[in-house]
């Protein structure tokens, strides 16, 4: 009954509630979002071959033994210890755009399910720094 509640594909629904249950709801929650946005990889058109090599470089910097849904929360996990920088984006031939529609995807996801008495917290995801004066680097809370 609660999948039906959630905005979302029956997979991710059922994913989200299943991790509520064993103590992994905020990777999980991450991960769904990032899967909800377009790719986070920026595309390599064929007049800048000399930039493909690098970029294939700097994605498998993110790669994760387990798998390609642990390797987006790496780069979402880098991203936010870079404050959400768009330059830091840029060097990593990552999308930004894409980083932070899942950031607000995972915001309004956590805000639903704390609405609907879903058992959730109603902070949902880092807030980034709002300037450049912002000392420390972004720490996702894992409980």
């Amino acid at each position: 009954r609660e999948m039906s509640k959630l905005p979302l594909d029956p997979s991710f629904a059922r994913s989200l509630i299943a991790a509520k249950m064993i103590g992994c709801f905020d990777d999980t929650l991450m991960i769904v979002s990032l899967l909800s946005t377009e790719s986070l990889w920026q595309r390599i058109s064929r007049r800048e071959e000399e930039k493909v090599e690098e970029a294939e470089k700097k994605k498998k910097a993110f790669m994760h033994t387990v798998g390609d849904h642990l390797s987006l929360l790496n780069v979402y996990d880098e991203w936010l210890a870079n404050r959400g920088s768009d330059r830091w984006c840029r060097e990593n031939f990552v999308r930004p755009r894409a980083l932070k529609q899942a950031n607000n995807i995972a915001g309004q996801l956590r805000e639903t399910m704390h609405t609907l008495n879903m058992g959730v917290c109603r902070r949902a995801h880092y807030d980034l720094p709002k300037s450049k004066e912002h000392k420390e680097t972004g720490k996702v809370r894992r409980h």
